[in-house]
């Protein structure tokens, strides 16, 4: 079974406002990756957060959490790296 990955929507209206859709559209590419499961892909904890992940798209980071029970990856932020933590 694949993974669902939710990301909140004023986040994704924030981030295609902001940065455009072909931008929007290299980190839907690298997000695709993780219908695999989180481990597809290099991803690093947080310091200091207890279930908070990371994953770089160049100069972007997405800041993510996961339930493996439920198969489900909520994406929570996108944002470069400057204003990511």
């Amino acid at each position: 079974m694949k993974w669902r990955i939710l990301i909140k929507k004023e986040e994704l209206d924030s981030f295609v406002k902001k940065y455009g859709e072909q931008t929007f559209e290299r980190v839907r590419r690298q997000l695709a990756k993780l219908k695999n499961g989180p481990f597809e892909l290099p991803y690093k904890k947080l310091k200091g957060e207890e279930n908070l992940y990371r994953i770089r798209v160049g100069e972007f980071r997405i800041i993510f959490t996961y339930f493996p029970e439920r198969k489900l990856i909520l994406v929570l932020r996108i944002r470069k790296r400057k204003d990511a933590y």
